[in-house]
């Protein structure tokens, strides 16, 4: 098999070989009724075949950023068809595809899954479908059966709006100390923090169709949002975010978890609220990567505390991969970077050990010893952590993702100390039609770097190249002059560069006294 990165560590390239290797092998289509399965009408990808081989909502998202990475279109694009006929058929986004969840969703970025088929193309009347049916889901079940009397959402089965088990497994954290057994009655960060990306995706899908008046609507949705999570989800004493108990009126500052990095992940942050972000990461990074928790907390007053599988000291590829982008979404570029090689290593490690990726792991110890679900032991696959894995590498540290509204290729490679002194590469067979070939590698004096892209035919490219040293003047030397050049203060220095049909360009950069 072709090695699609070089200048990694060789269990990193490994393991990645197997992930590509496992893609095949995870994907099922629905034959007919076994059970209560809800026979789906195209194929999708699974966690795994021995616990989950359904399809579930909020695992998808994760997988399919790794299965664009490895181009595996056909997997993308049937999987949110599937998403869109559950929305059609019942109403909401399946928990999984059971009749069990009939009455619950899981975290909403079927968002992000539509701009992931756009990615690779779609069609205005898909696209318009997909915008119709994401404003149901964010209308009907978000703000219509999840909303609170603070205007934020809440996860419950609405079913059994009393059950806090269901509202946990609707929650994905299924199960955590960070709920303090109350999530049926907490505005969860996430969850309101994924709202509001819906606002700000569903303002750019109505410009996209022409429908400016709905998109300035969805701009003052996404607006006032942001207010209220500042007004109920902040802490102004420690400058960080935390779920908001709206029954007993108090902000679970006692419970701090991973979550407080989602802000960061969707851009509802300030750059000061970013910094203090940045501060925490302390509490929650350990030797092989970030842990869900700073620890387990008391559920009852004087109860013993109890470690559930998405407490410490148990990590989870979702919330790396959130965490990490979010880091370089504001220019935390080597906290991220340094935290997306521990997880890299870690899987990778584990992959030499056992021969396969985990669902979870252990980043205390740096193995896949992490505390159990109640119902199931730690699962072999598996489909978010593969995902993850190859996001990581190809979409965050080496850096290359498209924007699905102008069409450009975006590159950002990881200009960082972690990876100084190597020579990275990657080689995209299949990268949203195209061959695609990156390589750079940074100088260990973190002065100077080289960059060459090419693709195997003309492609609309739109370069980011992070400013290491503000201070001093930046220069960028292409081999082909570029249609624009511009500098970024916001929220980090930063240069701007674009090409309009770019097959191949060398470059050069360094920074100057």
């Amino acid at each position: 098999m072709e090695r699609r990165f070089s200048g990694f560590e060789r269990e990193i390239i490994d393991a990645h070989s197997y992930v590509v290797s496992m893609w095949p092998n995870l994907i099922r289509k629905d034959a007919s009724e076994e059970g209560n399965r809800i026979v789906l009408p195209y194929p999708y990808v699974f966690p795994n075949e021995e616990f989950f081989p359904y399809l579930f909502y909020w695992d998808s998202y994760f997988t399919i950023e790794g299965l664009s990475v490895d181009g595996c279109e056909n997997a993308v694009r049937d999987t949110v068809e599937n998403f869109l006929w559950e929305m059609e058929n019942y109403g909401h986004v399946l928990n999984y595809s059971h009749a069990r969840s009939l009455t619950r969703s899981q975290p909403p970025y079927l968002d992000r899954m539509v701009a992931e088929v756009m990615k690779w193309g779609a069609e205005r009347d898909w696209v318009l479908k997909a915008y119709e049916l994401l404003r149901r889901e964010y209308e009907e079940v978000w703000l219509g059966r999840h909303s609170t009397p603070t205007g934020l959402a809440r996860y419950c089965d609405w079913g059994h709006p009393d059950d806090e088990t269901r509202a946990q497994f609707e929650s994905g954290w299924d199960f955590s100390t960070r709920w303090a057994e109350r999530c049926r009655f907490l505005n969860a960060l996430d969850l309101n923090c994924n709202l509001y990306s819906y606002e700000k995706h569903l303002a750019s899908l109505s410009r996209f169709l022409s429908r400016e008046d709905e998109a300035a609507k969805w701009e003052d949705r996404a607006r006032h949002r942001k207010m209220l999570i500042n007004r109920h989800l902040y802490d102004s004493r420690s400058g960080l975010f935390f779920d908001y108990d709206y029954k007993a009126g108090r902000l679970l500052t006692d419970r701090p978890s991973l979550a407080l990095f989602h802000p960061l992940f969707v851009g509802v942050a300030d750059e000061g609220q970013a910094h203090k972000a940045v501060a925490a990461l302390p509490a929650f990074e350990q030797p092989w990567g970030l842990a869900c928790t700073k620890g387990s907390y008391p559920v009852l007053e004087g109860e013993a505390r109890k470690a559930y599988q998405w407490d410490y000291p148990n990590g989870w590829a979702p919330l790396h991969w959130i965490a990490v982008k979010g880091l370089k979404k504001y220019g935390f570029h080597e906290d991220a970077a340094r935290i997306a090689l521990k997880w890299l290593s870690l899987c990778a490690s584990e992959y030499q050990e056992t021969g396969f990726m985990w669902e979870k792991y252990n980043v205390v110890e740096g193995n896949h010893n992490a505390v159990s679900s109640p119902h199931y032991p730690t699962q072999r696959g598996f489909g978010w952590t593969n995902g993850v894995f190859s996001a990581l590498l190809g979409k965050v540290l080496i850096g290359l993702d498209k924007n699905p509204f102008d069409g450009h290729f975006v590159l950002e490679p990881m200009l960082a100390s972690p990876l100084a002194g190597k020579e990275l590469g990657a080689v995209f067979p299949n990268y949203y039609g195209h061959r695609v070939e990156v390589r750079f590698c940074l100088a260990p004096s973190l002065r100077r770097a080289e960059l060459r892209f090419s693709a195997d035919r003309p492609v609309r490219l739109r370069l980011l190249i992070k400013d290491l040293h503000p201070d001093e003047e930046l220069r960028f030397t292409p081999s082909i002059h570029p249609s624009t050049l511009r500098e970024i203060e916001h929220p980090y220095p930063h240069l701007v560069v674009e090409w309009d049909g770019l097959e191949e360009m060398e470059g050069e950069i360094c920074w100057c006294d």
